[in-house]
């Protein structure tokens, strides 16, 4: 870690996104299972309130080169689609963001 902005390495990236995936599927399975439990049935349909939906909401930018440090896959938010989890969330739906962004 060089000043307070932690260096992500390729290993570590590596890691963390093997746990990110970990994470992010008991989230998707405990969400799911509350809906099931708790969100009933949409009127005049079959089908249950709500899904869990997940995607590319927003994109990363990396830092870069500081002060001569390369804080190689280090990064902060560039853009968040507002209006598109908008969307998801008037379909009674539930966005799950990933804690790992992508650089366009």
């Amino acid at each position: 870690m060089m000043s307070s902005i932690r260096v992500t390495d390729e290993e570590t990236l590596r890691v963390v996104k093997e746990e990110a995936g970990f994470v992010r599927f008991e989230i998707e399975r405990r969400l799911a299972k509350s809906l099931r439990l708790h969100g009933g049935l949409v009127k005049g349909s079959e089908s249950l309130v709500g899904n869990v939906v997940s995607g590319n909401f927003y994109s990363a930018q990396p830092f870069g080169v500081v002060d001569g440090i390369d804080y190689c896959w280090t990064g902060f938010p560039r853009k968040v689609e507002i209006e598109r989890i908008r969307q998801v969330h008037e379909t009674n739906d539930i966005v799950l963001l990933t804690s790992l962004g992508v650089s366009p």
